[in-house]
This record gives structure tokens, C-alpha cells and sequence, in this order.
């Protein structure tokens, strides 16, 4: 009979001798379900692409170590699966702990491998102050990375998140303002970024109302987008846009070449219903103000091919003929992009009511 110590020394022996089998098995497991991983991202299976995200970070740690680089990377798989699968408040949590470990690791790390973690983490905070302070951390780095099309990047990521927020100014103008001189240096005509910050800028101006900046800016991004070999969605935006600028100034036959620019365009889907372009709202009758009487008018239009209003007519109004004749001179300068069936414009018909309110 074997003594107690002889025992422990071979339980010992036998845990010993375990551990290389665990080891390797957890290391074939992390492979398997890294490879599904990649597989479900290539397929575009979103639900599958978080199950083995999820499997791969779990065995990612023990492989590596949770304070590992590789860790850090799996967190950030995972969140980024967690973020398509509309759990964005769970990704904020791996988002976070990707950042924590790349800080920790921050002696054996490149600053610029912070960037990923910072504005993916400020893109997720529904927090706008945080997500500003890490945008601002990440665009020092990429100003000193010595990499110019990187901090372009950067500054888009930035203006992006912060252009609809308290914290949007005249510096988070500026930064897409950068970028898109940056672009402009580094990058030909025909690139998809360039072509889209020139878009953005133009639209901002726009939205400042300055007009004649803005429309340099989006003829720009049209002369660009032309050089694409399909048709942008941003491309008939910028023609919409343009619309809207010739229309506030009163040059039609400027606005005319942009509706029928855009009737010529192959939309992005081949059925769409007729767009609003641009809408004048009507005169408010001078006598029927004075007086505090409301009205209502009820039309039916056409929209033609290039997305002018036609064959307007009134079916019912309440107030008085005067409402009529204003409403029926506003639709004189509506616009639209048309209606399109299997990629080609036709005409529409369509109703629509004008209220005329003192309110």
C-alpha cells in the first residue's frame, strides 16, 4: 500500500501532465472559433459573426492572458459585433476594456495603435463630453503620427460624431475642413473619401447659408463623384442641394440643369417614390392675415420626369380663393427628384395639403 505522500506526488504528477492537454485544447478551440469568426464577417452574418466573437474573446483570454494586446483585439471584435447587433450599450463595455488594456500596455504599444480603441469607444458613448475628450486624445496622436491621410481620417471620425452635438463649433468645423484639404493633396479626384468630405463641407456651408462657398463645394463633389463608375447617393444629394441654393436665389434655369441631372441619374435603388427636393412655402394672403382667418388648400400635381410640378390642380380649399392663387403660385417652384420603376424616371401623380395657419 502506498503512503499518503506517495499519493499527493502522483496527483501531482497527473495534474502536471494534464496541463499541456488543456492548454492545447483551448488553443484548437480558439482557432476553430476564431476561423468562424472570420467566416461569419466575411458572409455578412451578423448574428453568427457575435456568437463566435463572443466565443473567441472567452478563449482569447485564457490563451493570452486578459491584459494581453490580442485580449484587447477580441474585446474589440466583440464590441464591434455586439454594436451591429443593436446591443451598443453592452459594446461600450469592451470598448472600454480594449482601451484599459492598450493603456496598460502602453510601454510595449505604438501611440497610434490608441487611435482604433479611442474613436471607436467615442463612437459608442452616448456620453458627447467623453466622447470629445477621447476624439481630442485621438487627433493629437494622428497630428504626430507623421501620417497625413491617417489624421484625415481622424478629423472626419471627429466631425462626424460631434457635428450634431452641443459640442459642435467652429473648430469641429474646422476639422473637416482639414481633412478635406489633406485629401485634396494626398489623394486623386476619383477617391471615395475626398470626394465625400468635399460633399460634407458643401453641405455645411450650405446649412450656414453661404451660399456661394457652398456651391463651389458641391459642384466640386459632383465634377468628382462623375469620376466614380456608379452613381453616389451623395452625387444626387449634392445636385439636391444645389436645387435648393439656385431656387433661394431665383435662378430657375440653374436649378432646372440639377432636376434634370437628377433624372438622368441611375438611382441607388432601381423603385423609389418622387423626393422633395425643394419647397417654397406659400405668401400668407396680406387681406386674410389682417383679418386672422385660416385656410386649407388641397391639391393634385404631377411630377414630370425631371421632377418638375405639372397640371396642378385644386380639389378643395376652405378660406378663400386667395389661398388658392397662393398656394398654386408656391408649387410653381417646387422641385423634386422624380419617380423611378426599374431605374428609369417616369411621372407621378400625387396629392398633398397646404394649411394656412396664423400660428
Amino acid at each position: 500500500m502506498k503512503s499518503s505522500s506517495s499519493l499527493k506526488t502522483i496527483a501531482v504528477l497527473v495534474s502536471s501532465l494534464l496541463l499541456p492537454v488543456t492548454s492545447l485544447a483551448a488553443n484548437s478551440d480558439f482557432n476553430t472559433a476564431f476561423k468562424d469568426y472570420n467566416l461569419a464577417l466575411e458572409n455578412n452574418d451578423a448574428v453568427l459573426e457575435l456568437q463566435y466573437a463572443r466565443l473567441a474573446f472567452d478563449l482569447g483570454k485564457l490563451k493570452f492572458g486578459e491584459d494581453n494586446i490580442n485580449s484587447a483585439n477580441l474585446a474589440l471584435n466583440l464590441a464591434t459585433a455586439l454594436t451591429k447587433n443593436a446591443q451598443k450599450s453592452q459594446a461600450m463595455t469592451f470598448y472600454q476594456l480594449a482601451l484599459d488594456i492598450y493603456r496598460t500596455n502602453g510601454d510595449a504599444i505604438d501611440d497610434i495603435e490608441l487611435i482604433d480603441p479611442l474613436t471607436l469607444l467615442a463612437d459608442a458613448t452616448t456620453n458627447n463630453k467623453q466622447a470629445r475628450s477621447l476624439l481630442n486624445e485621438a487627433i493629437n496622436i494622428s497630428e504626430d503620427s507623421g501620417n497625413p491621410l491617417l489624421h484625415a481620417k481622424t478629423l472626419m471620425l471627429a466631425f462626424k460624431r460631434l457635428v450634431n452635438t452641443e459640442f459642435y463649433t467652429s473648430r469641429v468645423k474646422q476639422f473637416l475642413i482639414d481633412a478635406e484639404t489633406i485629401y485634396v493633396q494626398h489623394l486623386p479626384a476619383n477617391s471615395a473619401d475626398r470626394v465625400d468630405a468635399t460633399y460634407l463641407l458643401g453641405s455645411v456651408l450650405l446649412w450656414e447659408k453661404q451660399y456661394s462657398e457652398a456651391e463651389t463645394k458641391l459642384l466640386q463633389a459632383i465634377k468628382e463623384y462623375s469620376l466614380l463608375d456608379y452613381d453616389h447617393p451623395f452625387e444626387l444629394s449634392a445636385h439636391a442641394k444645389l436645387v435648393e441654393i439656385y431656387s433661394l436665389q431665383d435662378e430657375p434655369t440653374k436649378a432646372t440643369e440639377h432636376c434634370v441631372a437628377i433624372g438622368n441619374m441611375t438611382p441607388w435603388e432601381a423603385n423609389q417614390e418622387q423626393t422633395p427636393l425643394f419647397r417654397s412655402n406659400p405668401n400668407y394672403p396680406r387681406s386674410k392675415l389682417i383679418q386672422r382667418k385660416e385656410g386649407l388648400v388641397q391639391l393634385s400635381l404631377t411630377i414630370d420626369k425631371n421632377g418638375f410640378v405639372t397640371n396642378p390642380k385644386v380639389i378643395k380649399s376652405k378660406g378663400g380663393k386667395s389661398f388658392e392663387i397662393e398656394a398654386l403660385k408656391a408649387l410653381e417652384k417646387w422641385r423634386y427628384a422624380p419617380k423611378f420603376v426599374d431605374g428609369k424616371p417616369v411621372e407621378a401623380e400625387t396629392t398633398l395639403q397646404l394649411d394656412f395657419s396664423i400660428g
